[in-house]
This record gives structure tokens, sequence and C-alpha cells, in this order.
């Protein structure tokens, strides 16, 4: 019985002083760390949506495919998982001919030299712009 109550003595004297230990790193840790809510407002402001995006490729055609999609309301923008025309048909963008050719050619074969005039890009701007006027 002596031996029983020494022992859970012990194991209160071992409790007690571990909690002390834990409350004294944390005090300590605290003194350093400003509130929750005011670290979140802190990363809320210090990060941008413009900071965010990824850079636009080097290719013209795909530029303009990136820029398409950044301008689509959010149920409407490419997913990951989907392809080219996987995306357009899920929207009910039409592609022009010339913009399925090019993209397809300088996406999947890149030493593959595509001759683009700039009445093509502007034709592509144009079917963009066209479709994003519809959905306003």
């Amino acid at each position: 019985m002596l031996v029983a109550t020494g022992l859970a003595g012990v194991i209160l004297l071992f409790l007690i002083g571990r909690r002390f230990r834990k409350r004294k790193k944390w005090n300590s840790a605290e003194e350093g760390i400003s509130p929750r809510s005011v670290r979140i407002k802190k990363r809320l402001e210090e990060t941008n949506p413009a900071d965010e995006l990824p850079p636009l490729p080097v290719e013209q055609v795909r530029q303009q495919v990136v820029l398409f999609n950044r301008h689509l309301p959010q149920k409407l923008k490419r997913r990951e998982t989907e392809s080219f025309r996987e995306w357009f048909a899920r929207i009910g963008f039409q592609p022009s001919p010339e913009l399925q050719q090019l993209y397809e050619t300088v996406r999947y074969d890149p030493n593959r030299s595509s001759e683009m005039t700039k009445t093509v890009l502007t034709d592509i701007e144009q079917d963009f712009s066209a479709y994003l006027g519809q959905l306003k």
C-alpha cells in the first residue's frame, strides 16, 4: 500500500512538472507570435492574386488561350484534367480550325515550326473576345 501511494505521488509530480515545462515553453514562444486572427489578416494582405498567376507561355497562341482562360468565370475555366478540345466542347466554344491546328502544333510538337501571321492571331483574339462578350 505504501509503495503504491509513493508510486502514485511520483507519477503525479512527474505530470505536474511536465505540464509546467510545456506551459513555460508555450508562453515564451507566444511572446513572439501575434494572435491567430492578426496572422491570417497579414497573410491575406501579403498575397496578391496577380502574384499567384503562373507566367505566360512563350508561344503567342498559347498565351492567348491562357489569357482567355483567365477572363472566364470560374465554372468555365479549364480543368487540369481536360484537353484543349474537351474544354472547348464543355464551355460551348467553337475554335477555328486554324486555332486548333496552331495550338496542337505548338503544344505537342515544339520542334516543328509553325508560321503564324498577324491576321491569324488577330482572328483568334476576336474569336475569344466575341465569346467573352456573349457571356456578359
